[in-house]
């Protein structure tokens, strides 16, 4: 009776590197099988060939293993999209506070994973919106720090966004690190924004972020573009600066599609904690 011992030291030591690099803990989740029938609180583990692996939220914290065909059609898609998530983690990319990662970021190709390490990573304006890092024409990025109390994203004065992102941007996670402004504000700098004309947008995750002394902490909306399925969660976002217009939001949303907004921790807002402008037509 070793080798189940032993796979599941394995199942451990493989969820604990993931951990120790940053990457998000699993959250306990509804799963529901195919007939709509049964139902059960548990956090997935891994799929090992077609069985997918759970753990129970009870607190003996048991395991248990179900046929990936008997799983609803939504937990199906899930399993596989996380699997497939957590296989990319394995051949991250390692980014520096010393590296450009604004230049990295441009050049990374589709369905990658950088990882950023432990420090303070400096981001300077640059043209021709004063970003800090540009994101477009990505699939499938992941950005990840070591944590939001170990890796930081210090922005310049006159950064009017960090991470800004453009046209064309699918599958996108920016997950685990502090993103910092530095007073006094040259202009009304955003945590994370998009551009306000933007299109292509879709399947946003922004979560187990820290964000603060920022005049917005998150900001996504388009005029005329698609920006859908959107999720911000379990962020930390404090002392936004400025109350007029346009200053001292924590969440921010304007004409975005199928957006969820949930166990946000916001503090200090000086304006409005979550401000939803308006949603698109049809919605």
């Amino acid at each position: 009776m070793r080798f189940p011992l032993l796979l599941c030291s394995l199942i451990l030591s493989f969820l604990i590197a993931f951990t120790a690099a940053g990457q998000s803990p699993e959250p306990l989740r509804t799963w529901q099988d195919i007939t709509g029938t049964f139902s059960i609180q548990a956090t997935f583990l891994e799929l090992d060939g077609q069985q997918v692996v759970l753990q129970r939220g009870d607190p003996q914290k048991t395991s248990l293993r179900l046929p990936l065909n008997k799983l609803s059609v939504a937990d199906q898609q899930y399993v596989r999209k996380r699997h497939t998530e957590l296989q990319r983690y394995l051949s991250a990319r390692r980014v520096r506070p010393t590296d450009d990662l604004a230049a990295i970021v441009a050049s990374a190709r589709s369905n990658s994973v950088l990882q950023l390490t432990e420090g303070t990573f400096h981001l300077r304006a640059r043209q021709p919106n004063n970003y800090g890092v540009l994101i477009e024409n990505k699939r499938g990025l992941i950005i990840s720090g070591a944590g939001k109390e170990k890796t930081t994203v210090k922005l310049d004065t006159d950064v009017d966004v960090g991470f800004l992102l453009g046209n064309k941007v699918q599958g996108l996670r920016i997950e685990n690190l502090h993103i910092e402004g530095s007073p006094p504000l040259k202009t009304n700098t955003a945590g994370i924004g998009s551009l306000s004309n933007c299109t292509g947008v879709e399947d946003i995750v922004l979560t187990h972020l820290r964000v603060n002394q920022v005049a917005v902490g998150i900001f996504l909306a388009s005029n005329t573009g698609v920006v859908r399925d959107v999720t911000i969660t379990h962020n930390q976002i404090s002392q936004t600066i400025g109350s007029k217009a346009g200053w001292g939001y924590g969440i921010h949303t304007r004409k975005v599609r199928d957006v969820l907004i949930a166990n946000n921790f916001i503090d200090r807002a000086t304006r409005h904690s979550i401000y939803i402008r308006e949603s698109p037509k049809g919605c």
